[in-house]
């Protein structure tokens, strides 16, 4: 029996898995209809430049220093 199903990996549903196990939910299953993780983001969107600096946009355990907090991710950058 599962605790949490989490319906698509884009973004929103990566960081709710994380937050569902950093509260200690342990039987959780996060689906993805594509055969990649990253949703609408990483399938589709090729010419992508992220309006949002990288400081707003990047996951928290994933910093990617301070030389490059303030630039504007492509979508090739940011996959």
């Amino acid at each position: 029996m599962l605790d949490c199903i989490v319906i698509g990996a884009g973004p929103g549903g990566l960081v709710c898995t994380k937050e569902l196990i950093e509260q200690g939910v342990s039987e959780i299953v996060c689906l993805e209809q594509a055969s990649d993780v990253g949703g609408v983001f990483a399938n589709g969107y090729d010419n992508l430049v992220l309006t949002s600096s990288a400081t707003m946009s990047m996951f928290s355990d994933f910093w990617i220093g301070d030389e490059k907090q303030h630039a504007f991710w492509t979508k090739k950058e940011a996959i």
